[in-house]
């Protein structure tokens, strides 16, 4: 019981600040709208949290484990590329 405790104790502020950092970020990125950056960095990693391991283990029982860690690895090197940067003032005041 302990144990459990104090795992979910230590895991509570590491999320806490994932969750930080993705604000801050979704502020720097989306500048114009916040909010609407915020919501869409949110509803993406739910997203994947949800989808993410029924899908890819599904893939691991099919054809292994060594293919869904490339493919994952694929995916997020895929999803770096994509990745909006963080806007500059070209005209600050």
């Amino acid at each position: 019981m302990y144990m459990k405790l104090s795992y979910e104790m230590s895991h509570l502020p590491r999320y806490n600040a994932v969750v930080a950092v993705q604000v801050i970020w979704s502020a720097r990125v989306f500048s114009d709208r916040p909010s609407a950056g915020l919501a869409a960095v949110m509803f993406m990693s739910a997203l994947g949290l949800l989808a993410g391991p029924p899908l890819f283990g599904a893939l691991a029982d099919a054809v292994g484990f060594a293919a869904v860690f490339c493919a994952a690895a694929a995916l997020l090197l895929g999803a770096i590329g994509l990745m909006p940067h963080e806007r500059r003032d070209t005209n600050p005041a």
